[in-house]
């Protein structure tokens, strides 16, 4: 029976196990990125859940005035609603992969002196998790309280720095680091 489970895999070799340690020990501390995914994904289902709740009363022919008014909303600047998410899973997404980079340079000796300035710091993942809880939390409510908090974090530092690293080499300004 267990010859048929692991037909087809490699044994692991004590370097793929090391590798897997070095790889949970790097995800153990990148609590605040991990938690901005996992918040994006909490604010996308509720999102998900309260658009189908207003779809079926649309369908079913008992929306009110409000619930129409308030679905005409939320489509008006969905391409926002894409954008804010899309963005900020890309922040968690990026903060994890460099901390891993981070985590795997300072074991090789060899490498320390590559290594590549940080993409990301703490403050903007943290200013991330706080526009996508504003977000989330007045999008269906307060759609301006919503939209002012995605344009202050627009505004930060840390969005600037990382949009200016995710341009081509030829197009980024010359910035100090902060």
């Amino acid at each position: 029976v267990f010859d048929d489970l692991f037909d087809g895999y490699d044994s692991w070799t004590a370097e793929d196990v090391f590798r897997e340690y070095e790889l949970n020990v790097c995800l153990a501390g990148c609590g605040a990125a991990r938690m901005l995914v996992a918040d994006v994904f909490d604010a996308l289902s509720q999102s998900v859940i309260k658009l189908n709740s207003l779809e079926q009363k649309i369908y079913k022919n008992i929306a009110s005035k409000r619930d129409l008014k308030k679905y005409s909303q939320i489509l008006s600047f969905i391409n926002i609603v894409v954008g804010v998410y899309s963005f900020s899973s890309l922040v968690g997404l990026v903060s994890i992969i460099e901390a891993c980079k981070r985590s795997s340079n300072s074991t090789n000796s060899s490498s320390i002196h590559k290594t590549n300035i940080s993409v990301l710091d703490m403050r903007t993942v943290e200013r991330t998790r706080m526009c996508v809880s504003t977000f989330s939390t007045y999008m269906f409510k307060n759609n301006d309280r919503a939209i002012a908090a995605v344009q202050k974090f627009s505004a930060s530092k840390g969005y600037k720095h990382l949009m200016d690293q995710l341009r081509e080499p030829s197009h980024r300004s010359r910035r100090k680091s902060f």
